[in-house]
């Protein structure tokens, strides 16, 4: 990895404004000496040979090659072990997340959002500061319920339980993040007593009552476009992910 001050970076996206804006804020952070930018996945692809970037940026939509041939690609020739991958996106179902994951993203943001939080994951995925791994579980606790209860998760119920349970091991366990169904579920039921399919279902009813009656103001500071009703409540995974991701990039703040 270079130096601070002297990455570079490729973005990839199929919004002009979109990916220009992201140039905008990846050149205020002062890490980068060279922000490269691709409008389609196959000039991604020929720019990641071309620069080989220290972070590629990209997002699912893409022209031609999408974003998850981008990465699979990537991963293919070997060329993405020598750098970080932040997908930021608005298509985020269990599958692609799951798949990006395999591919090779180490990070995985939901759009819209805020520079400080793009900002906190680039520090921490590129170690741009010095940091210490917090170790006391009672603060990552506390952190995990202080979130779930403002967004509105009914703490009376099991999917906040199962959601709490779930959100710790991501925080220890990223990976599991691919596999939701075979792995964590089944964990879950376990240690609770229950089944895959019940642990699933609660976490959704959760979700949903949250969605309903939860803070709207902080649901949409987390997950931005996911309170329009238009385009629906996030997935468990994307859901789970985004307070993991957010719980994680608070910890380095503190640390």
């Amino acid at each position: 990895m270079a130096e601070q001050g002297k990455l570079r970076a490729l973005i990839a996206g199929g919004s002009r404004d979109y990916i220009l804006a992201l140039k905008k804020d990846l050149e205020r952070t002062g890490f980068f000496e060279k922000c490269t930018v691709a409008y389609s996945g196959n000039e991604a692809l020929e720019k990641n040979e071309t620069y080989h970037p220290d972070l590629i940026v990209t997002d699912i939509i893409l022209r031609g090659l999408d974003g998850l041939g981008l990465l699979e690609k990537i991963q293919c020739s070997g060329s993405g072990r020598k750098c970080k991958i932040i997908v930021c996106t608005l298509a985020c179902s269990d599958f692609i997340i799951r798949k990006a994951f395999e591919y090779g993203a180490d990070f995985f943001l939901i759009k819209p959002f805020a520079y400080q939080t793009f900002r906190d994951t680039l520090v921490e995925l590129l170690g741009l500061v010095s940091k210490k791994q917090c170790t006391s579980f009672g603060n990552i606790d506390a952190m995990i319920v202080e979130v779930i209860q403002r967004i509105g998760l009914p703490p009376g119920s099991k999917g906040y339980h199962y959601a709490k349970w779930a959100i710790k091991q991501l925080l220890g366990n990223p990976s599991l993040a691919n596999h939701m169904t075979t792995k964590l579920y089944p964990a879950i039921a376990e240690q609770y007593n229950s089944t895959a399919g019940r642990v699933e279902r609660n976490i959704r009813h959760a979700i949903e009552v949250a969605w309903n009656k939860g803070d709207l103001e902080y649901i949409e500071q987390l997950f931005g476009y996911t309170i329009d009703e238009n385009k629906g409540k996030p997935t468990n995974t994307a859901f789970l992910v985004t307070i993991a991701n957010f719980i994680q990039l608070r910890l380095y703040r503190i640390n």
